[in-house]
């Protein structure tokens, strides 16, 4: 079935999203202090949803169907089937991102879905939650991100995306409670008397997934596996494995998150049992540019492990190898070398990313004259403008 984004947009309205009626970003595991035992799973439309009460988007009774369909979901499916997308503080990202002159993240959303979404009229579908009262059971697309665990300690990630990265935190926060407490004693303060939870350590809380989980699992067009790095979590690999042995299994797409730090030989019979699988590699620049970046990478790793799927495309061709950058303040001075390395490898789909989290090191934090001299050294380079 082909579903055609502008049709989307002219049934619906310019600024529509569709991840509220049709997907969701499931995370079954939380981050919490070393003193606490709990955290609740969450699931919200996207992965960049924003917000601040911290129960809002918590799984409900076990159950994502019933989580997707609580108050505030309904209302985010209501505001924009009514053209009311600016009074959604959870869409805080894309706002800023707009008003910024950028791109909301919203319409790599929708292709995505329109894209991916074989079997499912997504016009009319999205009517019937709308005429069912903002109701839904139906899930097309689910990004599923059951552990941080990951090779990769990034620096402009975070604890709770990469195990790795949790690690370097926790040292950091030990270390700097220790020179607080130092300076503390040099003048003779009393440290009982002193706040040090901003000190405390993280860990990780795995939780079992939902009642329901592996029901909507098997409705699913597409799932997305994300991370951490997705190709070194068992759980990820196990239900890669299942999935492959469903009955549906020719009709499913699924994606996966990767660094491109190891090649999958073992699931390479696996994958083809699908009936498209998309290898997402996370490349935010090339040689020292990369390893400064993604600290633990090594970048001959990296290009010899792609160079792999390249060379079996003709033995799996229902594989698509799909770039993903994440423009940041580490990189844009290097985005056309960058640019040039992506062109040069022949993938199937190039994703321009811009980083959000942490905000600090997001291009928009550069002063109006390092912007200048940015465009300057970027402007006329040339670069493919399917790469661009």
């Amino acid at each position: 079935m082909n579903n055609d984004i502008n049709e989307i947009y002219q049934r619906f309205g310019e600024k529509f999203c569709m991840c509220p009626f049709l997907g969701g970003f499931y995370q079954s595991h939380g981050v919490t202090p070393k003193h606490q035992n709990t955290k609740a799973s969450t699931i919200t439309p996207c992965s960049l949803t924003y917000w601040e009460n911290d129960q809002q988007f918590h799984v409900v009774n076990n159950s994502i169907h019933q989580s997707r369909n609580t108050e505030v979901w309904r209302n985010m499916r209501r505001a924009f089937a009514e053209g009311r997308y600016e009074e959604l503080p959870q869409c805080k990202i894309c706002h800023e991102a707009e008003r910024s002159g950028g791109h909301a993240a919203r319409f790599g959303a929708n292709l995505h879905f329109t894209t991916n979404c074989r079997d499912i009229n997504l016009v009319d579908e999205i009517q019937k939650i709308i005429d069912n009262d903002y109701y839904t059971d139906r899930v097309a697309t689910l990004d599923w991100f059951p552990s941080n665990y990951c090779n990769y300690s990034c620096v402009m990630c975070a604890g709770g995306a990469s195990s790795s990265r949790m690690s370097f935190e926790n040292d950091q926060r030990r270390q700097q409670k220790i020179d607080f407490e130092l300076e503390m004693k040099q003048y003779d303060v009393d440290i009982s008397t002193q706040d040090l939870s901003r000190f405390d350590t993280q860990h990780i809380i795995h939780n079992a997934e939902t009642d329901d989980f592996i029901d909507v699992i098997n409705g699913l067009d597409v799932i997305n596996f994300t991370g951490g790095e997705t190709i070194m979590q068992k759980k990820v690999r196990d239900m890669i494995v299942k999935l492959s042995n469903s009955e549906n299994a020719k009709n499913k797409t699924i994606f996966l998150l990767t660094n491109a730090s190891s090649y999958p030989e073992d699931l390479m019979p696996v994958f083809e049992k699908f009936y498209r699988v998309i290898y997402m590699c996370s490349i935010d620049g090339t040689g020292p540019a990369l390893e400064y970046q993604r600290r633990n990478s090594h970048w001959a790793e990296v290009e010899q492990n792609l160079s792999r799927f390249r060379d079996r495309r003709s033995e799996y061709p229902n594989i698509r190898l799909q770039c993903c950058s994440t423009v940041n303040i580490f990189n844009i001075l290097y985005l056309a070398e960058l640019a040039h390395w992506i062109d040069a490898q022949g993938f199937d789909f190039i994703y321009w990313n811009m980083l959000h989290e942490a905000f600090y090191f997001s291009i928009s934090t550069l002063p109006d004259l390092a912007k200048y001299y940015v465009k300057k050294k970027l402007d006329g380079q040339d670069v493919a403008a399917d790469t661009r």
